[in-house]
């Protein structure tokens, strides 16, 4: 009769892997503008594998009577190669402050060692209270992806 694994024996299975994970959590509020946010900068990525960003970040924007937006550039380098956008538009010029949460996910091949995330707008600002319900992002190495045209 074949030998049924022990629970631990399972988990062991289960949660083996030699992909990894990182969370960087802001610790507090950030407001300097075109500067990359160095609580956000994850270093050591190997060129040509495949990652995933997980972000959630508290946005905000004081119009001061005009219209204003904010966007938060994710870039594979420093301030080079841009992979996406984070952003939040304010465009009430009778309204001074807006404020969200806002999240994005991208998959990405690493062409540079570096990921940095830098805050784009006169204006703006990111909360952070060291938490991660707040303002954090997530990188994870992931397979990589094969382009297609099976999708019709």
């Amino acid at each position: 009769m074949a030998k049924i694994p022990m629970v631990t024996e399972i988990d062991n299975i289960v949660n083996k892997s030699d992909k990894k994970t990182q969370v960087k959590i802001l610790s507090s509020g950030y407001n300097t503008p075109n500067t990359e946010i160095s609580e956000l900068t994850f270093n050591s990525l190997v060129v040509g594998e495949w990652y995933e960003i997980n972000a959630m970040l508290s946005i905000s924007v004081d119009s001061g009577g005009t219209a204003k937006n904010t966007t938060v550039r994710i870039n594979n380098g420093v301030n080079t190669n841009s992979i996406g956008d984070i952003g939040r538009g304010w465009s009430n010029a009778s309204s001074t402050y807006s404020y969200g949460n806002l999240s994005s996910t991208i998959k990405f091949q690493a062409i540079e060692t570096v990921l940095t995330f830098r805050l784009i707008g006169v204006g703006a600002s990111i909360g952070g209270n060291g938490t991660i319900n707040n303002s954090s992002v997530r990188l994870t190495e992931i397979d990589p992806l094969a382009e297609t045209t099976d999708f019709t």
